[in-house]
């Protein structure tokens, strides 16, 4: 029996160097980091000190507004990055959306166990593409 070490690609001209790092590239998306800031989780990275005031000023120190706001990730950004000639459709981004909505929830159930995180994705028929987005946040504690 063969096993993958067995199985030669006879494409010498292929540069794996660059799938790995695409691979890479796609797992950040569909894995990505979450870090704790201010009793709240944000996506990759805490927001900017400067900003983060104005927005909590701007939404009255509402967190989960701010939470979602700045978690907010729309799913045509993320295809076009990967393929800027090809645009998606419509039943391909939802599905995505669908795929990266389970994966999210389930990372954030992983490294924040006692948090109550929501990762929400809700297409709606009237959506145009560029609408079409994911958003983390966590309901306010009262």
């Amino acid at each position: 029996m063969a096993t993958c070490c067995d199985i030669h690609h006879h494409d010498e001209s292929h540069d794996h160097q660059s799938d790995v790092s695409k691979a890479i590239e796609l797992s950040e998306v569909f894995w990505p980091e979450f870090v704790y800031h201010d009793g709240r989780v944000y996506l990759e990275s805490a927001p900017d000190s400067e900003d983060y005031l104005e927005l909590l000023l701007a939404c009255e120190y509402d967190k989960t507004t701010v939470q979602a706001l700045c978690n907010h990730r729309h799913l045509l950004e993320y295809c076009l990055a990967v393929d800027a000639q090809n645009t998606p459709s419509r039943e391909q981004l939802i599905t995505f959306g669908q795929r990266l909505q389970a994966m999210w929830q389930a990372k954030l159930a992983q490294d924040f166990p006692n948090l109550s995180i929501i990762v929400a994705f809700d297409a709606q028929d009237e959506d145009p593409l560029d609408d079409l987005q994911i958003v983390v946040y966590e309901e306010e504690v009262e």
